[in-house]
C-alpha cells in the first residue's frame, strides 16, 4: 500500500506544489511543507526540486542525516544543481564538517561563479576553520557582485579583525552600518575591533548600542565584561559577566572569562569553580580546561597522582592524529623552534632572552613562532635575536603545524604550557621530531607527543617527581633558569629599617599565589615581629574591590589594615623596581613560588625567604636561591620559614650586608651566566635530537 498523502486539490500541478512547499518551509510550517514534498515525490520520484526541498525540511526538523541523503540524491540526478550544492554545504557547515562544506561550495561555484550565497557561505566556513585570509577573498568576491550586503560586510570585518587589520575591519563594519544602522551584529563586532585597538570607551559604547537593540545578547555582555576588565573596571566587568550568566548559566565563554577575573583578584577557589563549569559545558574547548589545570597548580588540593591524571585527560581529549614521518636531515645547523604568546615584556621573556642571545649560531638556527599581537621593545630585541620570526596569531593549528614542518624544525620548544593563549594544541599532532616543554608552566603538559621537559634537580628532585610527568625530565646541572636583569634598574638603596626602625616585609607576587596558608604564615610573622609591616604590590590592587578582598583576608588572620600596604601598577619600569627599596625582606608565597619577582627582588638587593615545597611550583624559589649561593634562605618547613624570616628581621646588619653584595653575587652566579646556560641547553638539545 502507498503511504498516506496530505489532502491537496487535485488540480494542483507539480510546480504549484513546489511553490507551496517552499512557502511553507519559509514560514516554518514544516509538517505542511513535508506533506507537499511527499506529494511531489509521489508524482515524480526523481524530481530534483522536490528531493532538495524535502531534504531542507528534514534538516529543519532536526534530521540532518536524512536531509543530506535526499539532497545528495537530487545532486546525483542533477550534478550541476547549484542551489542544492550550496545548501548541502550549509548543512555540512552547521554540522561542523567544514572541509566537506567547502568542497560542496566550490562545486556550486564551478557551476555558477556568481552564486553570491555560496561565496558568502564558503567565506563563513573558512572563518570557522581559522583561515581568515581565504574567508576575506570569498567575501570580497561576494561584495563585487552585491556591494552593499550588510551580512557580508560584517563578516568581512570579522575576517580583517582575525588578520589583525582592525582599522580596515572598522571601515567594513561602518559600511554595513551605513546600510543598516540597526544591525546589532555590526555594532557588536565593531566593539570587538575597538577593544583590539585599545579604544575601550568607544568599544563599550558599541556594546551598549548592541544591548539596546538586543537586550538578551549574551555575547555582547560577555565581551563588554572583557572590555571593562581590560580597563581595570573590575566591579563593572563582574556585573556584566553575572548578567550574561543570568541569561545563560551554561555559557562556557562567559564562565571562562569570569574565571579569568576571579583568578586575577586572587579568588582561586571561585575561579576553579568557574573554569570547571566552563569545561563541563564545553569539553571541546582547550582554553577553559587549560585554565583549570593552571589554577589547580596554585593549590595542593589534588595529589600529584590526581594532577597527572587531570593533565593526561586534557592530553587525551585534544590528541591529534599523528602526521607522516619526518624526513631525516643529515646536514646543517640544528633547527630549534620556540612557540610562545609571550615574546614581549613578560616573565617568560626575562628567561628566554639570555638563551636566544647566547645560542651558538654556528650550531643552531632559531625560529620564533609568535602567538598574539602585543609587541613592545622586548619584542623588538627578540626579533633581532631570531633567525626567523613567524607570526602565528589567527592561524589554525594545522596551518601552524604545516609551517613548522615546512621549516624543517628539528626540535620544537613550548614556552607556555597551560598558560593563557599558548598554542599547546600545535604540539598535539607532533609538529616536529622532538618536542620539549620549558619555562612558562610548572607542571607536565599531559601530551603523549611532548617528549621532554627542561627542569633541574632542585625544582624536580630525581626519583620523586619523574612518575608524575608524561614527559621525560631533562635536568640541567646549572639550573633550568637564566635571568636577564633589566638594564635600567636603579641603584640599590640601604634597607629601609635602618632609618625608620620598622621592618617591612614584601611580596610583589600575583594575588592568586597568596594561599590561605601563606596569609596565615605572614600574619603570624607580623605578630612575632611587632614593629613590622607588610607591603604587597600587584597591578590589580588599583581596584578598590580587590584591595578590600585582600584586606579582609589578612584581617581574618589578625592583621589590622594599618600594617598592610597595597600598591598597584607603576607604569615606569624604573619606578616598579625602585619600589623594592621600600622592602627589607621579601617573602616567597607557597605552594606556588614567585620566579620573576624573586629575581627582581634579588637584583634590587632584597633577600628572599622561601619555603621548599614538594612540587615544582613550590621549589622554584629554592632552585633560584641555590644558584646564587643563598641556600641559607631556604626553609624546609613552615616553622623554619617563619623563624628564618623572624631572625633576619631582627638582624639589620645582616640585611644590610646581604643587600650591599647582592648584585655582585648575582652577576657572578649561574643564574646570570647566559653563555654557560646556552651551552647547557644546547648540549641536551643535541643529545635528544640524536636519539
Amino acid at each position: 500500500m502507498p503511504s498516506s498523502l496530505p489532502n491537496s486539490p487535485p488540480s494542483r500541478n507539480v510546480p504549484d506544489l513546489l511553490d507551496a512547499a517552499a512557502a511553507a518551509l519559509g514560514a516554518g510550517q514544516l509538517a505542511e511543507a513535508r506533506g507537499l514534498c511527499d506529494r511531489v515525490l509521489y508524482l515524480q520520484p526523481k524530481n530534483v526540486d522536490g528531493l532538495h526541498l524535502q531534504g531542507l525540511v528534514l534538516c529543519s526538523a532536526g534530521d540532518p542525516e536524512k536531509g543530506l541523503r535526499l539532497i545528495r540524491r537530487a545532486i546525483a540526478f542533477h550534478p550541476r544543481y547549484g542551489a542544492a550544492l550550496n545548501n548541502l554545504g550549509n548543512i555540512l557547515k552547521d554540522l561542523g564538517r567544514y572541509d566537506e562544506a567547502l568542497v560542496s561550495y566550490d562545486k556550486a561555484l564551478a557551476v555558477d561563479p556568481t552564486l553570491v550565497q555560496a561565496l558568502y557561505n564558503s567565506g563563513n566556513a573558512f572563518l570557522r576553520l581559522g583561515r581568515p585570509a581565504d574567508a576575506l577573498a570569498r567575501y570580497d568576491r561576494a561584495l563585487g557582485l552585491r556591494p552593499d550586503d550588510p551580512a557580508t560586510l560584517v563578516n568581512r570585518g570579522n575576517a580583517l579583525g582575525e588578520l589583525g587589520r582592525f582599522d580596515e575591519a572598522l571601515a567594513s563594519l561602518d559600511q554595513a552600518l551605513a546600510v543598516d544602522p540597526g544591525l546589532a551584529e555590526a555594532h557588536y563586532n565593531r566593539g570587538n575591533a575597538l577593544v583590539a585597538l585599545d579604544r575601550v570607551d568607544e568599544a563599550l559604547a558599541c556594546y551598549d548600542r548592541t544591548l539596546a537593540l538586543q537586550p538578551t545578547s549574551v555575547v555582547a555582555l560577555n565581551n563588554r565584561g572583557i572590555a571593562l576588565q581590560n580597563a581595570r573596571r573590575f566591579d563593572e566587568a563582574l556585573a556584566s559577566y553575572r548578567q550574561a550568566l543570568d541569561l545563560d548559566a551554561d555559557d562556557a565563554c562567559t564562565l571562562n572569562n569570569l574565571g579569568n577575573l576571579l583568578h586575577e583578584q586572587g579568588r582561586v577557589a571561585e575561579a576553579i569553580d568557574a573554569y570547571a563549569r566552563a569545561t563541563a559545558r564545553r569539553p571541546d574547548l582547550p582554553g577553559p580546561a587549560s585554565n583549570l589545570l593552571m589554577l589547580r597548580s596554585y593549590t595542593e588540593e589534588l595529589s600529584p597522582v590526581e594532577m597527572l591524571a587531570a593533565h593526561r585527560s586534557w592530553g587525551a581529549r585534544f590528541a591529534q592524529p599523528q602526521t607522516a614521518p619526518f624526513p631525516v636531515r643529515v646536514a646543517g645547523r640544528l633547527r630549534i623552534g620556540y612557540v610562545s604568546a609571550d615574546f614581549r615584556t613578560h616573565s617568560v621573556a626575562y628567561f628566554l632572552e639570555p638563551l636566544l642571545a647566547h645560542h651558538d649560531r654556528a650550531q643552531v638556527e632559531i625560529f620564533c613562532y609568535a602567538q598574539g599581537r602585543q609587541a613592545d621593545e622586548t619584542t623588538g630585541r627578540l626579533q633581532v635575536l631570531a633567525d626567523h620570526w613567524v607570526p602565528i596569531e589567527g592561524l589554525a593549528d594545522g596551518d601552524v603545524a604545516a609551517r613548522i614542518r615546512a621549516d624543517g624544525i628539528d626540535l620544537l620548544v613550548d614556552l607556555g604550557g597551560h598558560t593563557g593563549n599558548s598554542r599547546l594544541t600545535v604540539f598535539a599532532s607532533r609538529s616536529a621530531p622532538v618536542q620539549v616543554t620549558w619555562l612558562g608552566y610548572p607542571n607536565t603538559s599531559g601530551l603523549a607527543t611532548m617528549d621532554y621537559r627542561l627542569t633541574d634537580a632542585i625544582a624536580d628532585p630525581p626519583g620523586s617527581t619523574d612518575a608524575f610527568h608524561t614527559e621525560k625530565l631533562l635536568r640541567l646541572d646549572g639550573g633550568f633558569l637564566c635571568y636577564r636583569p633589566p638594564g635600567n634598574a636603579p641603584a640599590i638603596v640601604s634597607p629601609p629599617c635602618l632609618s625608620c626602625d620598622v621592618v617591612t616585609f614584601g611580596s610583589f607576587n600575583h594575588p592568586a599565589k597568596l594561599s590561605d596558608d601563606t596569609v596565615r604564615a605572614w600574619a603570624g610573622l607580623l605578630d612575632r615581629v611587632p614593629r613590622s609591616r607588610l607591603l604587597l604590590k600587584y597591578k590589580i590592587f588599583e581596584d578598590q574591590a580587590t584591595r578590600r578582598l585582600c584586606q579582609d583576608r589578612f584581617a581574618a588572620a589578625g592583621v589590622t589594615p594599618d600594617r598592610l600596604d597595597l600598591l598597584g601598577h607603576i607604569d615606569d619600569s624604573q619606578g616598579h623596581l625602585a619600589a623594592y627599596g621600600r622592602v627589607d625582606l621579601a617573602l616567597d608565597p607557597f605552594p606556588y613560588n614567585g620566579t620573576t619577582t624573586t629575581c627582581e627582588a634579588l637584583w634590587m638587593g632584597v633577600p628572599v625567604v622561601t619555603l621548599a615545597g614538594s612540587r615544582h611550583a613550590g621549589r622554584v624559589g629554592a632552585s633560584l636561591l641555590h644558584r646564587v649561593g643563598l641556600d641559607e634562605l631556604v626553609a624546609a618547613d613552615l616553622a623554619s620559614y617563619v623563624a628564618l624570616a623572624t631572625d633576619l628581621a631582627g638582624d639589620p646588619d645582616r640585611l644590610a650586608a646581604l643587600r650591599a653584595g647582592m648584585r655582585a653575587r648575582l652577576a657572578g652566579s649561574p643564574l646570570l651566566d647566559g653563555p654557560g646556560f646556552a651551552r647547557s641547553v644546547e648540549a641536551v638539545f643535541f643529545e635528544v635530537s640524536r636519539r
